[in-house]
């Protein structure tokens, strides 16, 4: 179809061009030579004229050489008359145009443009329809990406659309391959490779049945040291320890899914009681639900209050989460408080309870920023209509303070 339209599009554009050449009428010709000749003979009198009155010669002169210019004149006038023209209609010229013009159109979009974008675009918004659409997008997908094997983006969908055909082991393969080139672009988020490697473990997992290597509980825990937050990993880690019968490192672990993403934590419930039934059945201990407790060292004291011109809007929200980062530094907070059920005005402690790591947390004489944020999605990463506040700098002493913030702002 896309060949179709290019060649009639063509064809239309060309027809500007060959419609002068296919009804050009010689007679007009004729008629433009004419002008022509009479034109240069009124302006031969004219001058012949003024060099009369200025007297260079007399009448006899004079109109021997208006005789003159007349003949002249009547004899280009029938030898523009009495010439053959060529009538006939430029037709092999004319096709030969065409024929150039869309093959060269052609070549140049092949070699230039973006046809195969186009297709892969068109595959892509098909996909969903049949069986057999989503298998072209897939064979599009992968010719595309032969010739651009470093695409993080297009290995990264890649990934997803085997996982999507339950092709395990080509999804980790094509995950890898996204990760390694991902690790060759210096400015990449921690997030982004967080996401990849857990991707990465989330392919082998299945594709293991359901099983994971030693080499992907190490990329997990990498995974969530550059991204605490990052809910995949943890709830990754609650299945392989469920699979595995650890009972109790999965209930750890899917608790901290729930706390992390309030969207998954309706769920998450029902996992970890089957887990708790599993213990007991065993005649195990159920983990204690780990409650925050009163630490020494330095501590933010958030008094928390909303605006009341978003008291509606927030309504829609399916979390709150305070956090601390750096001042001036990357996006990744030091410290968290993540809430699923809140009234305001509320106080929210951040101290070493609520580090992200043993190497985070909130540091003596450093300086950092409090982020207050109602998130709509129940996600940690902001995300346009969240509402939220960030606080003004705010250097850490070594024992309490207390900071007054208003949720007040719509994330654009």
């Amino acid at each position: 179809m896309f060949y179709i339209y290019a060649i009639l599009l063509s064809l239309f554009a060309l027809a500007f061009v060959i419609y002068p050449l296919m009804v050009a009428r010689p007679e007009n010709r004729v008629v433009d030579r004419q002008a022509e000749n009479l034109k240069a003979y009124k302006q031969q009198i004219n001058e012949l004229n003024q060099a009369y009155s200025a007297g260079e010669f007399d009448d006899a002169d004079r109109d021997a050489m208006e005789q003159e210019l007349k003949l002249k004149l009547l004899e280009d006038s029938d030898r523009a008359q009495s010439k053959p023209l060529d009538t006939k209609k430029p037709i092999g010229f004319v096709v030969a145009i065409a024929l150039v013009g869309i093959i060269g159109s052609f070549v140049f979009y092949q070699t230039r443009g973006n046809l195969a974008d186009i297709e892969l675009q068109t595959a892509y918004e098909q996909a969903g329809s049949s069986a057999e659409a989503e298998l072209r997008y897939l064979e599009l997908l992968e010719k595309k990406l032969h010739s651009t094997p470093d695409d993080i983006e297009g290995l990264w969908t890649l990934g997803s659309a085997y996982m999507n055909h339950s092709r395990y082991s080509d999804a980790a393969t094509a995950y890898a391959k996204a990760l390694a080139a991902l690790d060759l672009v210096p400015e990449a988020y921690a997030e982004d490779r967080s996401a990849l490697m857990t991707y990465v473990v989330q392919a082998r997992f299945f594709a293991n049945e359901r099983a994971l290597a030693p080499i992907d509980v190490e990329y997990l825990e990498e995974a969530l040291q550059l991204d605490p937050l990052n809910s995949l990993a943890v709830g990754i880690s609650g299945i392989a320890a469920y699979e595995a019968g650890d009972y109790a490192t999965a209930i750890v672990q899917w608790r901290r899914l729930a706390e992390i993403s309030p969207a998954e934590a309706a769920s998450v419930r029902s996992a970890i009681a089957a887990a708790e039934g599993k213990l007991v059945e065993l005649g195990m201990a159920i983990p204690e639900q780990a409650a925050p407790a009163a630490v020494a060292g330095p501590a933010i004291i958030v008094q928390l209050d909303l605006d009341q011109a978003l008291a509606v809007k927030a309504l829609k929200a399916k979390a709150l989460f305070v956090l601390a980062r750096v001042a001036g530094g990357p996006p990744m907070p030091v410290a968290v408080r993540n809430l699923s059920s809140f009234t305001f005005p509320l106080s929210v402690v951040l101290d070493a309870s609520a580090a992200m790591g043993p190497m985070a947390g909130i540091q003596a004489g450093s300086t950092v920023e409090v982020v207050a944020r109602l998130s709509m999605a129940g996600s940690a990463a902001g995300q346009p209509g969240d509402l939220e506040i960030v606080s003004a700098p705010i250097k850490v002493g070594d024992g309490k303070q207390t900071i007054d913030l208003m949720i007040n702002t719509i994330v654009e």
